[in-house]
């Protein structure tokens, strides 16, 4: 079988590396965050704050951000961002797990 050389996976007998979609398949970093949304219809609140979990699929770096549904909330939830790979708001590349690390902020789409 041999060893992984400095945590690359190998294909048997081949040495080659795998393919990044097929060593880091099935692996997903899971984050907890929330968003303020500015509230116009009411006099007795100005914001609300709504809570969203953040899927980082390491196999293809896609982000997927949902709201845990609510029952009789009557505020639409579910799906916010669908999976796919998020540009960072300043332009320089796409969204790591280390732009997502505990403590910081991130924007994603103006929110």
């Amino acid at each position: 079988y041999g060893s992984p050389k400095a945590g690359i996976a190998t294909q048997r007998g081949s040495g080659s590396p795998l393919p990044k979609w097929v060593e880091e398949n099935g692996r997903v970093l899971r984050f907890f965050g929330y968003f303020q949304e500015a509230v116009t219809e009411s006099n007795i609140e100005n914001h609300r704050v709504r809570r969203v979990v953040v899927m980082y699929y390491l196999e293809d770096d896609t982000v997927q951000v949902t709201e845990p549904k609510q029952d009789n909330s009557g505020i639409p939830q579910g799906v916010f961002v669908r999976r796919h790979q998020i540009e960072k708001e300043d332009g320089s590349g796409t969204l790591s797990p280390a732009d997502l690390a505990v403590g910081q902020t991130v924007t994603i789409y103006g929110r």
